[in-house]
């Protein structure tokens, strides 16, 4: 089951194909420890979309992007995590409330100062 929250994207199971891909687009991922993720789309002979070929090489370089794609294969929280799929691993049932936390943290009152990190940390 997967939850948006803000910028940060919470996984407490499998995050596969679409929502994968679109743990791929926020700024931060938080995994519970029984998180998979992965791209299974590829044994269906298509490439995965919503920019997650892009999004992906981006998050944890070429080499493990391509590796990931073509495989087809799913990963564990705690691999995605040393890969830097995910930037926290928590408890199992404990990873919403972890994004609540970090939503807290980047609420509103930070909106300018969110929108202009992202932009640095993206394009430079």
């Amino acid at each position: 089951m997967c939850h948006l929250t803000s910028n940060s994207f919470a996984v407490n199971g499998f995050a596969l194909e679409g929502g994968c891909e679109l743990a791929f687009a926020c700024d931060v991922r938080i995994a519970a420890m029984n998180a998979k993720f992965g791209l299974p789309e590829v044994g269906l002979g298509i490439i995965p979309g919503y920019g997650g070929t892009q999004r992906l090489a981006k998050l944890i370089g070429p080499g493990k992007a391509k590796k990931l794609i073509f495989s087809g294969e799913q990963v564990s929280a705690e691999e995605a995590y040393q890969i830097g799929l995910v930037e926290k691993l928590v408890p199992v049932g404990e990873a919403f409330q972890a994004a609540k936390v970090l939503a807290r943290k980047t609420s509103y009152r930070h909106r300018l100062r969110n929108e202009l990190t992202r932009r640095l940390t993206v394009r430079g």
